[in-house]
């Protein structure tokens, strides 16, 4: 048995409007003594800025008749086809057994939307020809003369000049389509991959492993100094191990037989029953925390229209680019200029409305937000060239191991701003001497994985005190007791805290905290807590508690709900 890439292939050349091509699968097959690779492309367009399908099934049939399943997965594979226009999209590796071939099966969902040039609004069409039974239609072409797959590539060829539409059936014609282009890695369009880690190799961050799909399919992934990781939940610090279950975003690689991951989002928390769209965001409204996507990349639902809408709450987790934790504040500010934005979430057909569960911003940069923080400066510590060497142990935005712990180069960008222990402002002769006593440091800029350099745009020096280090949060504020002096906020926003957004936050009173009313104006405590409603952000600056959980407020400060 072969185990061979395939590839989906579409070709435009006139007539009709529908303009794009079509997806591959994975493998279900007997074991495999080679790799495969599935990609889709297309290469015009003539009236239809997408063509949304989805792949059930991929069989092949033997001169003889003799069948065998190769790609077998009820979810499917949702791909616009349009996109795809000269490019390549990897869907898997198939197991192919041994054997002459002779005709290629396509299994498709019976629905399909067509979304004309410069419309939002979607079309739905269905394949003529569907079986009513399953909703799946089956779409067959001959290849030229018999093969045993051995050239390692299958490319199934969406003729789409060949399509037909009569406002209710779509009539589909598949052909045999050309490799040219299948190796070169500027036709390779990012893909989304899930599955379990097996046979993890390497050293973070350059590790290879396999990972395999609920429906058994497996595929190679490699990891750099590139790839960001970060986990589902927010929490810090994160590491792929054996039977972790991932979700990669990258590109196969034809050399090395493997996608290189750019993404790798670990599946701490249950999200295997949330759709997820990639996108441009659009429409962006920061007061009702939502916006639009106008969609690239979708997975567990077929999309009705350009646009799906997505909505935010208190306990979205808010990402960067390279999976930092970020809050409600500078999630928005970058959105309207990101390249790119990834949510998963709920999606309710019925309103076209996906509910954000977790949401990343991508801006695309050799340079990308991290955060580390260290017990103590172990070396080389150079205040005229502002650098020093930092042993980390909590790292977000970052993918390093952290046993042993490792050290990193921290340099600093031009004005940085320089913090002590109360989180005031200090200069960067009182900083560097300070790194001598400090118990620990927390920075913030740029990650370079290549040199293992962050380059600081803010560095904080942290104290050992009982009451530990000083930190301001924002957000909802709930559960709160004014006889206790306690309440809880919900962050959207904070600073000196390695957290996620909607991490609830607790904080406690005591007889020298100052309150604030929305004017800033002193208030009675009475007050305060009589203004701690639903529609009321609490902004707190004080002091983190030895218990880690809990801030000591100096400043509590009442604020409108914008």
């Amino acid at each position: 048995m072969k185990t061979r890439l395939l590839f989906l292939f579409a070709i435009l050349i006139a007539a009709f409007a529908l303009s794009g091509c079509g997806g591959g699968g994975g493998s279900t097959g007997a074991p495999a003594a080679q790799s495969s690779q599935v990609f889709i492309t297309d290469d015009l367009n003539a009236g239809f800025d997408h063509v949304w399908v989805n792949v059930k099934k991929v069989v092949l049939e033997s001169p003889t008749g003799t069948t065998a399943t190769i790609y077998n997965d009820p979810t499917g594979a949702t791909l616009d086809l349009r996109s795809l226009s000269g490019k390549f999209a990897f869907l898997g590796s198939l197991s192919v057994p041994d054997g002459s071939w002779s005709k290629i099966h396509l299994f498709m969902d019976a629905n399909l939307t067509i979304i004309p040039s410069g419309g939002n609004a979607g079309l739905q069409r269905k394949f003529a020809g569907f079986n009513p039974a399953n909703g799946q239609k089956e779409l067959i072409y001959n290849l030229s003369v018999a093969k045993t797959l051995a050239a390692a590539k299958i490319v199934v060829d969406f003729d789409l000049s060949q399509w037909t539409d009569d406002g209710t059936l779509v009539t589909a014609v598949v052909k045999e389509g050309d490799q040219t282009g299948t190796d070169d890695p500027t036709k390779q369009l990012p893909g989304e991959f899930f599955g379990t880690v097996s046979g993890l190799a390497g050293t973070a961050p350059n590790l290879t492993f396999t990972l395999t799909s609920p429906a058994g399919t497996t595929v190679k992934v490699v990891t750099d100094a590139n790839t960001g990781v970060y986990n589902s939940n927010g929490s810090p610090n994160p590491t792929i191990a054996n039977s972790v279950k991932l979700a990669v975003i990258g590109k196969f690689d034809t050399v090395q037989n493997a996608i290189v991951a750019s993404i790798v989002r670990i599946r701490v928390d249950a999200d295997a029953n949330l759709s997820s769209i990639r996108g441009v965001a659009k429409n962006v409204d920061p007061v009702t925390g939502a916006f639009d996507i106008l969609v690239e990349h979708c997975e567990g639902f077929l999309p009705p229209g350009a646009l799906i809408h997505v909505t935010t709450t208190d306990t979205t987790k808010f990402f960067g680019g390279e999976g930092r934790n970020i809050g409600f504040t500078d999630f928005f500010a970058a959105l309207p200029t990101a390249d790119e934005a990834q949510v998963q979430g709920s999606y309710d057909s019925n309103t076209n409305t996906l509910s954000a569960v977790r949401a990343r911003v991508e801006i695309h940069s050799d340079l990308e937000e991290a955060a580390a923080r260290g017990p103590a400066v172990v070396s080389s510590i150079d205040a005229v060239n502002s650098k020093f060497d930092l042993t980390v142990n909590k790292v977000d935005g970052i993918f390093l191991p952290l046993v042993p712990a490792p050290v990193i180069h921290v340099e600093f960008a031009d004005s940085p701003v320089y913090l002590d222990q109360n989180l005031q402002v200090i200069t960067h002769d009182q900083f560097f001497p300070g790194l001598a006593t400090a118990a620990s440091v927390t920075v913030e800029g740029n990650w370079n994985g290549d040199t293992q350099t962050l380059t600081a745009k803010k560095a904080k020096l942290n104290s050992a005190d009982g009451l530990g280090s000083y930190v301001e949060v924002e957000g909802a504020a709930s559960t709160s007791s004014a006889d206790l002096g306690t309440f809880t906020v919900l962050a959207i926003q904070w600073e000196n805290l390695l957290i996620s957004n909607g991490t609830s936050v607790n904080i406690a009173t005591d007889g020298s905290t100052v309150f604030r009313g929305t004017d800033s104006t002193v208030i009675t405590k009475d007050a305060f807590f009589a203004g701690l409603t639903g529609s009321t952000v609490a902004h707190v600056e004080g002091t983190l508690k030895v218990d880690g959980t809990t801030v000591l407020a100096k400043v509590a400060r009442l604020k409108p709900h914008e």
